[in-house]
């Protein structure tokens, strides 16, 4: 039978396999998930990792543009996202841009990452859904809005603030807030 095999890496990745993530949000989980660590999906997780170093990140040519946007849990907590975009950095191949789903409470902590990420960072998406601390901690359980605040004028201190855009998911305890 003939194999499939593709030849040139897709112009547009998404990147969905860790959930770990230091966030409740009602309107994506009932529980803070954590892989990093997890018996079962940990493993798994690293041999997803390494086939993506391997068979799609080592093959992007230096001439061809590939997107890649980071979902599912907090890219910035996940040990398996983490060592992707250290991968990516380390390859020197800036035709590789991400946009990066973030809840944005980690953002100052991890500071020396966002720095080194900036020259491959197309889209820094910091999930808000509120206008207000009030709303904030009841829409992002575990969330603290004045470190929100705080993270994303870091942020904004060291990318180019045309990268950073605020998210908002539309809820019954929201809406009024847009």
């Amino acid at each position: 039978h003939d194999a499939l095999y593709v030849y040139k890496i897709p112009t547009n990745l998404i990147f969905d396999f860790d959930y770990t993530c230091n966030f409740q949000c009602p309107s994506c989980r009932t529980q803070v998930i954590n892989w990093n660590s997890d018996p079962v999906f940990a493993p798994i997780n690293d041999r997803i990792a390494s086939r993506i170093k391997h068979q799609v990140i080592d093959r992007i040519e230096h001439t061809q543009q590939v997107q890649i946007r980071w979902a599912g849990g907090e890219p910035f907590i996940s040990r398996v996202y983490r060592d992707l975009l250290e991968y990516i950095i380390q390859s020197g191949n800036t035709n590789i841009t991400n946009i990066i789903q973030t809840n944005g409470s980690y953002l100052k902590s991890k500071g020396d990452m966002l720095k080194r990420l900036a020259p491959y960072l197309k889209e820094l998406r910091v999930s808000f859904d509120a206008a207000s601390s009030d709303t904030y901690a009841k829409i992002r359980k575990n969330g603290i809005w004045s470190n929100l605040i705080d993270n994303v004028k870091y942020a904004q201190s060291i990318l180019d603030t045309s990268v950073i855009s605020a998210d908002f998911v539309v809820q019954i305890d929201n809406y009024q807030e847009i």
